[in-house]
Protein backbone atom coordinates (compact mmCIF):
# COMPACT_ATOMS: atom_id res chain seq x y z
CA UNK A 1 0.00 0.00 0.00
CA UNK A 2 1.32 3.24 -1.08
CA UNK A 3 1.43 6.15 1.14
CA UNK A 4 1.55 9.93 0.36
CA UNK A 5 2.26 12.50 2.77
CA UNK A 6 -0.23 15.49 2.54
CA UNK A 7 1.39 19.11 3.54
CA UNK A 8 -1.11 22.19 4.33
CA UNK A 9 -0.34 25.42 2.89
CA UNK A 10 0.32 26.34 6.14
CA UNK A 11 2.78 23.87 7.30
CA UNK A 12 4.40 23.90 3.82
CA UNK A 13 4.93 27.90 4.21
CA UNK A 14 6.12 27.65 7.76
CA UNK A 15 8.69 24.51 6.84
CA UNK A 16 10.06 26.55 3.91
CA UNK A 17 10.41 29.33 6.41
CA UNK A 18 12.54 27.59 8.65
CA UNK A 19 14.93 26.48 5.82
CA UNK A 20 15.41 29.89 4.55
CA UNK A 21 15.77 30.64 8.35
CA UNK A 22 18.61 28.11 8.43
CA UNK A 23 20.09 28.97 5.06
CA UNK A 24 20.76 32.52 6.11
CA UNK A 25 21.78 31.31 9.72
CA UNK A 26 24.57 29.21 7.99
CA UNK A 27 25.82 31.78 5.47
CA UNK A 28 29.33 33.33 5.88
CA UNK A 29 28.72 36.36 3.84
CA UNK A 30 25.54 38.41 4.34
CA UNK A 31 25.35 39.78 0.70
CA UNK A 32 21.34 40.44 -0.09
CA UNK A 33 21.79 39.61 -3.44
CA UNK A 34 23.42 36.18 -2.96
CA UNK A 35 21.17 35.84 -0.02
CA UNK A 36 17.75 36.33 -2.22
CA UNK A 37 19.36 34.20 -4.90
CA UNK A 38 19.82 31.44 -2.49
CA UNK A 39 16.21 31.87 -1.15
CA UNK A 40 14.76 31.44 -4.82
CA UNK A 41 17.00 28.19 -5.58
CA UNK A 42 15.63 26.64 -2.12
CA UNK A 43 12.43 27.66 -2.61
CA UNK A 44 12.35 25.74 -6.30
CA UNK A 45 14.00 22.98 -4.93
CA UNK A 46 11.27 23.13 -2.23
CA UNK A 47 8.23 23.35 -4.73
CA UNK A 48 9.76 20.56 -7.07
CA UNK A 49 11.50 18.00 -5.22
CA UNK A 50 14.66 17.24 -6.44
CA UNK A 51 14.58 13.60 -4.80
CA UNK A 52 13.22 10.42 -6.40
CA UNK A 53 11.02 10.21 -8.96
CA UNK A 54 12.17 13.80 -9.97
CA UNK A 55 11.70 15.09 -13.50
CA UNK A 56 14.27 17.60 -13.27
CA UNK A 57 16.91 15.13 -11.61
CA UNK A 58 16.18 12.50 -14.21
CA UNK A 59 16.21 14.53 -16.97
CA UNK A 60 19.51 16.06 -15.81
CA UNK A 61 20.92 12.64 -15.51
CA UNK A 62 19.57 11.50 -18.81
CA UNK A 63 21.50 14.09 -20.70
CA UNK A 64 24.96 13.53 -18.53
CA UNK A 65 25.03 10.15 -19.14
CA UNK A 66 27.03 8.55 -21.65
CA UNK A 67 24.97 7.99 -24.79
CA UNK A 68 21.61 10.13 -24.15
CA UNK A 69 22.59 13.63 -25.80
CA UNK A 70 24.49 11.92 -28.93
CA UNK A 71 21.54 9.71 -29.41
CA UNK A 72 18.93 12.53 -28.98
CA UNK A 73 21.36 14.87 -31.42
CA UNK A 74 21.68 12.41 -33.65
CA UNK A 75 17.42 11.97 -33.69
CA UNK A 76 17.72 16.16 -34.40
CA UNK A 77 19.10 15.21 -37.93
CA UNK A 78 15.75 13.08 -38.63
CA UNK A 79 14.18 9.60 -38.42
CA UNK A 80 16.41 6.43 -37.35
CA UNK A 81 16.21 2.83 -37.52
CA UNK A 82 18.07 1.22 -34.36
CA UNK A 83 20.33 -0.62 -36.50
CA UNK A 84 21.27 2.38 -38.34
CA UNK A 85 21.50 4.72 -34.69
CA UNK A 86 23.67 1.80 -33.35
CA UNK A 87 26.08 2.53 -36.73
CA UNK A 88 26.72 6.16 -36.35
CA UNK A 89 26.69 6.41 -32.60
CA UNK A 90 29.35 3.62 -32.78
CA UNK A 91 31.34 5.24 -35.75
CA UNK A 92 31.57 8.37 -33.88
CA UNK A 93 32.08 7.03 -30.46
CA UNK A 94 35.40 5.30 -32.46
CA UNK A 95 36.04 8.15 -33.88
CA UNK A 96 36.41 9.55 -30.37
CA UNK A 97 38.19 7.07 -28.79
CA UNK A 98 35.39 5.15 -27.38
CA UNK A 99 33.73 2.22 -27.26
CA UNK A 100 30.86 1.06 -29.38
CA UNK A 101 27.21 0.91 -27.71
CA UNK A 102 26.14 -2.55 -27.40
CA UNK A 103 22.29 -3.28 -29.04
CA UNK A 104 20.91 -3.52 -25.47
CA UNK A 105 22.01 -0.40 -24.02
CA UNK A 106 20.95 1.35 -27.26
CA UNK A 107 17.44 -0.22 -27.15
CA UNK A 108 17.18 0.73 -22.93
CA UNK A 109 18.59 4.92 -23.62
CA UNK A 110 15.96 4.38 -26.85
CA UNK A 111 13.33 2.95 -24.11
CA UNK A 112 14.01 5.68 -21.59
CA UNK A 113 13.78 8.66 -24.09
CA UNK A 114 10.21 7.31 -25.39
CA UNK A 115 9.13 7.28 -21.90
CA UNK A 116 9.87 11.02 -20.90
CA UNK A 117 8.42 12.02 -24.29
CA UNK A 118 11.30 13.15 -26.29
CA UNK A 119 11.20 10.76 -28.89
CA UNK A 120 8.33 8.55 -30.91
CA UNK A 121 8.88 5.28 -31.97
CA UNK A 122 6.74 3.79 -34.73
CA UNK A 123 6.79 0.20 -35.69
CA UNK A 124 5.53 -0.49 -39.68
CA UNK A 125 3.81 -3.28 -40.21
CA UNK A 126 6.43 -5.00 -42.46
CA UNK A 127 7.91 -9.09 -42.39
CA UNK A 128 10.31 -8.08 -40.01
CA UNK A 129 8.46 -5.63 -38.44
CA UNK A 130 10.47 -2.02 -39.09
CA UNK A 131 10.74 0.17 -36.10
CA UNK A 132 11.69 3.98 -36.56
CA UNK A 133 12.65 6.26 -33.91
CA UNK A 134 12.21 10.19 -34.60
CA UNK A 135 12.18 12.82 -31.87
CA UNK A 136 9.01 14.51 -30.42
CA UNK A 137 8.39 18.51 -30.29
CA UNK A 138 9.93 18.26 -26.22
CA UNK A 139 12.43 16.57 -27.97
CA UNK A 140 13.37 18.81 -30.55
CA UNK A 141 13.70 21.43 -27.66
CA UNK A 142 15.89 19.19 -25.89
CA UNK A 143 17.94 18.59 -28.91
CA UNK A 144 18.43 22.76 -28.47
CA UNK A 145 19.59 23.16 -25.42
CA UNK A 146 21.81 20.12 -25.45
CA UNK A 147 23.11 22.14 -29.08
CA UNK A 148 23.77 25.30 -27.35
CA UNK A 149 26.20 23.75 -24.11
CA UNK A 150 27.82 21.85 -26.96
CA UNK A 151 28.92 25.65 -28.49
CA UNK A 152 29.40 26.60 -24.93
CA UNK A 153 31.97 23.86 -24.26
CA UNK A 154 33.79 24.29 -27.29
CA UNK A 155 33.66 28.03 -27.29
CA UNK A 156 35.51 27.85 -23.74
CA UNK A 157 37.18 24.50 -24.31
CA UNK A 158 40.81 26.67 -23.76
CA UNK A 159 39.35 28.39 -20.82
CA UNK A 160 38.68 24.60 -19.34
CA UNK A 161 41.98 23.81 -19.96
CA UNK A 162 43.53 26.76 -18.85
CA UNK A 163 41.82 26.27 -15.52
CA UNK A 164 42.94 22.76 -15.29
CA UNK A 165 46.80 23.24 -16.36
CA UNK A 166 46.21 25.54 -13.79
CA UNK A 167 45.44 23.45 -10.79
CA UNK A 168 47.36 21.07 -11.62
CA UNK A 169 50.63 22.93 -11.80
CA UNK A 170 49.50 24.59 -8.24
CA UNK A 171 51.59 23.77 -5.12
CA UNK A 172 49.17 21.12 -3.49
CA UNK A 173 49.89 22.40 -0.19
CA UNK A 174 48.41 25.72 -1.23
Amino acid sequence: MERTLHISAHHADAALGSLIGELHSSLIDHDPARRDRLDSILSTVFGHSLGQGSHMVELLQLVGDRWSALILTLLGAGTFRPSELQRVVNLLSRLGGANDISHRVLTAKLRVHERMGLLERTVRPTVPPSTYYTLTPLGRELVEWIDGMERWCFRNEARFHAAQQSFDDADPGE
